[in-house]
C-alpha cells in the first residue's frame, strides 16, 4: 500500500492556486476562523490602509453586540482576536506603526464588554487581553509617538480599567515615555487625585484607589522612594507584608537606616505567613549587613535558620565565622536539624544542603514519620537518596505506595507499579535491612493489607 503524502507547505503548492482557493473557499463557508483569516489575507493584499479600514470594521462591530457568549464562542472570539492582534503587530505595523498602535488600544479597549459577556470571564479572554498589552511599547517606538499624548493615553486607559488588563501598564510602557512621559504621568495623577480629594470624596473610594496605585507605580517606576512611601498612610506602613516591600526600595537606594526603623515598626507575629516572615528577616539581614552590624546580623541569620530551617540563612551565617569555626558550626546545625521534630521539611533541608547520611540515618530511624501523601516532595528526596543509601529510597517509596492503596488512588497503580519496580531493582543493592522488612516480606504484607485493589493486582501480574 502507498504511503498517504505528509501535508507540507511544498506539497500542497503543488496543486495549484485555483484547487487552493477552492479549498479555502469551502472550508471558509464551514469554518468561521478560515473565513475570517481570508478576509484578512484579501484585505492585507488591498493594502494597509485597506486593511486597517477592515480590522476597525470588525472591532467597532464586536463592541457593538450585546449577544451573551458562550464558553465555546468565547474561544471562538480569543482565536478571531488572536488574528485581527497578528494582523495589527504584522501587517498594519510594517507600513503604518501609528495606525497600528492606534489599532492596539482599540482592540485591547474591548476587554470589559467581552468579558461581561462571557461565562469565561477571568480566564481566556482575560488571559488574552492582559498577553497584548506588552504589544503596545513596541508600536509606540515605531510610530515616535507624541510622549504628551502617550502619556494621556496611558493614564486614561490606567484609571478606566476595572478588570486587571492594565495593571502593569505604566512599567510596560516606561521606555517609550521615557524621563519626560513619566513624569507627565506622575503630574497626571498627582492633579486627579488631588481634584479627586478636593472635591469631598472618600480617600478610601474606589476612583481613589486607582489613582493611588498610578501614582505608585510610576514612582517605583522612576526609582522614587518617597514618592512611593507617600501614598501609604501611617497605618498602613505597620502591616509587615508592605513595609517589607518599601524596607527592600530603601536597602536597594542606600537607606538602610530608614529601612531598620520601618522594619522596627512592623514586626510579623508568630502566627503570620512563615514565606513572609522569612522575606522580613531577609530585608532586615540585608540592612544589617549594609550598615556592618555583624553581631545581629549573625544573630538574625541564626535565628531565621533554626525557626524555618532556612538553608539561605544558615549558608549566610556560617560565611560570617572565622575558617573552621563555621565547619564545626555547620555539623552542630545539622545535628540540629536531624533531630528536629518535623520530619518532612528536616529531610528535605538535608536533602538540599546536601547532607544524605543525616537525611539517610532520618528516613531509617523515623520511617513511621513518613506521610506519603507529599509525593510531589517526597519522591525527588527518594530519587536523591537512591544511589548511596538505597534502603532510605526504598522506605520512602514504600509511604508512596501505602498512601495510594490506602486512598484507593485508582488513578495512581500505573505510578505504583513504577514504584514496585524501582523497589525490585533497589533491593539488589541493599545489604542489610535491619529491623525493616525485605522486599518479599513488604509484598506479603501490601497484599495482606490491600486484598481488594483488583485493578492493582491485575497490573502486577500483567
Amino acid at each position: 500500500m502507498a504511503r498517504r503524502p505528509r501535508i507540507t507547505e511544498a506539497a500542497v503548492a503543488k496543486l495549484g492556486a485555483e484547487r487552493l482557493a477552492t479549498l479555502l473557499v469551502t472550508e471558509a463557508g464551514k469554518h468561521k476562523a478560515v473565513k475570517q483569516a481570508l478576509q484578512l489575507a484579501l484585505e492585507a493584499d488591498q493594502g494597509s490602509d485597506s486593511l486597517a479600514a477592515g480590522i476597525t470594521q470588525r472591532l467597532i462591530s464586536i463592541g457593538r453586540s450585546q449577544s451573551r457568549l458562550s464558553t465555546n464562542k468565547g474561544r471562538e472570539m480569543v482565536a478571531e482576536l488572536e488574528q485581527l492582534r497578528s494582523s495589527i503587530v504584522t501587517d498594519v505595523a510594517s507600513s503604518d506603526p501609528a495606525e497600528a498602535l492606534s489599532l492596539m488600544w482599540q482592540l485591547i479597549d474591548l476587554h470589559g464588554s467581552l468579558i461581561e459577556r462571557t461565562r469565561d470571564r477571568a480566564r481566556r479572554l482575560g488571559a488574552f487581553f492582559a498577553s497584548a498589552v506588552p504589544d503596545l511599547p513596541d508600536l509606540a517606538t515605531q510610530a515616535k509617538s507624541d510622549i504628551e499624548q502617550l502619556a494621556s493615553n496611558v493614564f486614561q486607559h490606567f484609571v478606566d480599567d476595572r478588570y486587571g488588563v492594565y495593571d502593569e501598564l505604566i512599567l510596560i510602557m516606561a521606555e517609550p515615555l521615557g524621563e519626560t512621559g513619566l513624569a507627565l504621568l506622575q503630574e497626571k495623577f498627582t492633579a486627579a487625585h488631588k481634584k479627586h480629594l478636593s472635591q469631598g470624596r472618600r480617600s478610601a473610594s474606589r476612583d481613589a484607589e486607582i489613582l493611588q496605585t498610578g501614582l505608585r507605580a510610576v514612582a517605583d517606576t522612576v526609582g522614587d522612594v518617597d514618592a512611593f512611601l507617600e501614598t501609604f498612610s501611617p497605618e498602613e506602613l505597620q502591616h509587615p507584608a508592605l513595609a517589607v516591600q518599601i524596607a527592600m526600595r530603601l536597602v536597594d537606594n542606600g537607606r538602610s537606616t530608614e529601612a531598620m526603623a520601618m522594619l522596627d515598626h512592623a514586626v510579623p507575629d508568630s502566627d503570620d505567613d512563615p514565606h513572609s516572615r522569612i522575606l522580613w528577616a531577609t530585608v532586615r539581614s540585608s540592612a544589617l549587613k549594609e550598615l556592618g552590624r555583624t553581631d545581629e546580623l549573625k544573630a538574625l541569620h541564626l535565628e531565621t535558620f533554626e525557626t524555618f530551617l532556612s538553608p539561605d540563612h544558615l549558608r549566610a551565617y556560617l560565611k560570617l565565622l572565622p575558617d573552621f569555626d563555621d565547619v564545626e558550626a555547620e555539623e552542630k546545625a545539622l545535628d540540629w536539624v536531624a533531630g528536629h521534630r518535623a520530619f518532612l521539611p528536616a529531610l528535605l533541608f538535608l536533602i538540599s544542603w546536601p547532607a544524605l547520611p543525616r537525611a539517610n540515618h532520618l528516613v531509617t530511624e523515623r520511617t513511621a514519620e513518613i506521610d506519603g501523601s507529599y509525593y510531589d516532595l517526597l519522591l525527588p528526596a527518594a530519587e536523591a537518596l537512591d544511589g548511596r543509601f538505597p534502603l532510605a529510597g526504598i522506605l520512602i517509596r514504600r509511604s508512596l505506595i501505602d498512601f495510594s492503596l490506602k486512598l484507593h488512588r485508582g488513578h495512581r497503580f500505573k505510578q505504583i507499579m513504577q514504584h514496585v519496580k524501582e523497589l525490585e531493582a533497589l533491593d539488589a543493592s541493599v545489604v542489610d535491612y535491619s529491623e525493616h522488612d525485605d522486599h518479599q516480606a513488604f509484598m506479603e504484607r501490601l497484599w495482606l493489607d490491600h486484598p481488594h485493589k483488583a485493578g492493582f493486582w491485575a497490573l502486577l501480574e500483567a
